[in-house]
């Protein structure tokens, strides 16, 4: 077994042992030199599928499918870099088992330590999809994916570097006591922690790692961000104004209406008139009449002198004046009818004073989480800029090759 170039590479006469699955398959840890460019693996790992018969397979590439036509070498190297099985390894070929796709901060990253996280979304991805429309899931599953890990390594890195030595030993204790907590839980047993758990979706390991995350990256976001966001009364009185109608509701008026012809229907005027002078109930009054909508109107905003400060004509304005919630107006025409309107509710709400300290306190607290996002946006984005990690290009294209290898169909 040996490395070339960053990838992880065995003799087929070993590999089609495992992968064939004849009985006397070792399954004890292979040495790699821990370097850069190798890591340890098992040789249970070589078992994985990674490589697929093209010629019954929907969606290769057409590069494949020619040199699976040839009589050629079975495998090809791209720089010593990639590399696609095109048919099942015979003793004597070589096979990649997994590559080096680029660095993070020094730390190198491996197609499989990457992939096995979202090898469920890529398979689920190959079931569903054929052709070239498989490549561009393929593709946009690992570019999300890589730049969030990308992320979460120059993040984490520099909320690390910026610790303390007294906060890292705070950040310590604190771990101690989430896994200390973790063993509580699981009956005083690391055994009975990790099956609870499991249960909940992680590893005990992992979980302690997330609260480490969510520590770090808080109080990376302090120290980058708090200092930059300043938010002040004109800031406060701004947003109050740009919110104004938010905080100060018009007020409105609900109105109910009776229209009846003024020629037509003069009889039934007359009885309307008495029924309301001997205090019947104007809606009920409406609903014996079969009035559209028991005659309810849609509710009026009201300007600042009230009931009559309305959006109707001047003449049902002069109507109103001088009445309150549940009053009804005497009868008056315009054109050929006569109506009646009915004062329903006056509905006046609360108007909230930017004196107010929960007003105050709300708006601040508003101004200063929007403005600390988009400080932090422009800090994540020099740091994706200025940190140091090979091409993201790159290193898509060397992951997009190795997951069409391995999980294409």
């Amino acid at each position: 077994m040996k490395t070339a170039g960053g990838i992880l590479i065995l003799s087929a006469c070993v590999l089609g042992v495992c992968a064939l699955g004849a009985g006397g398959c070792s399954r004890h840890a292979v040495g790699i030199p821990r370097n850069d460019d190798a890591r340890e693996v098992s040789l249970a790992e070589f078992a994985q599928p990674m490589a697929h018969d093209p010629l019954g397979s929907a969606g290769r590439s057409s590069r494949a499918a020619d040199v699976a036509a040839s009589d050629g070498p079975i495998v090809w190297f791209d720089d010593l870099e990639q590399r696609e099985v095109l048919r099942p390894a015979r003793p004597g070929d070589v096979v990649i088992v997994d590559s080096l796709v680029g660095h993070i901060n020094g730390r190198p990253m491996f197609a499989d330590e990457f992939l096995q996280p979202i090898e469920d979304r890529l398979l689920r991805a190959a079931e569903q999809t054929r052709g070239p429309e498989l490549d561009e899931v393929f593709l946009n599953i690992i570019e999300d994916w890589l730049q969030e890990v990308v992320f979460n390594e120059l993040i984490l890195a520099e909320a690390e570097a910026s610790l303390s030595e007294q906060e890292q030993m705070g950040l310590f204790a604190m771990l101690n006591n989430v896994y200390d907590e973790e063993i509580r839980k699981g009956r005083g047993t690391k055994s009975g922690a990790e099956t609870r758990r499991r249960r909940e979706g992680d590893e005990l390991n992992q979980y302690v790692g997330k609260q480490k995350d969510i520590v770090l990256i808080r109080h990376l976001r302090d120290a980058k961000i708090r200092s930059r966001v300043v938010v002040t009364w004109r800031d406060i009185e701004r947003e109050y104004a740009r919110s104004y109608e938010d905080f100060n509701p018009a007020s409105t008026v609900t109105l109910a209406r009776i229209r009846l012809e003024t020629a037509a229907q003069a009889q039934l005027i007359e009885d309307v008139t008495v029924r309301i002078e001997a205090g019947e109930a104007f809606l009920q009054i409406a609903e014996d009449l079969d009035v559209y909508n028991g005659g309810l109107l849609e509710p009026f905003d009201m300007g600042p002198a009230g009931i009559t400060d309305i959006d109707v004509r001047d003449v049902s304005k002069d109507a109103l004046k001088g009445l309150t919630e549940g009053d009804t107006t005497r009868p008056y025409r315009i054109g050929g009818n006569t109506l009646w309107l009915h004062v329903v509710s006056v509905d006046r709400p609360e108007s909230l004073s930017i004196y107010e300290p929960r007003i105050q306190n709300g708006l601040r607290n508003a101004l200063h989480a929007r403005r600390s996002q988009i400080e932090w946006n422009r800090y994540i984005q020099s740091l994706l800029e200025d940190g140091v990690h090979d091409d993201i290009e790159a290193m898509s294209d060397r992951l997009f090759e190795i997951a069409v290898m391995r999980y294409g169909r």
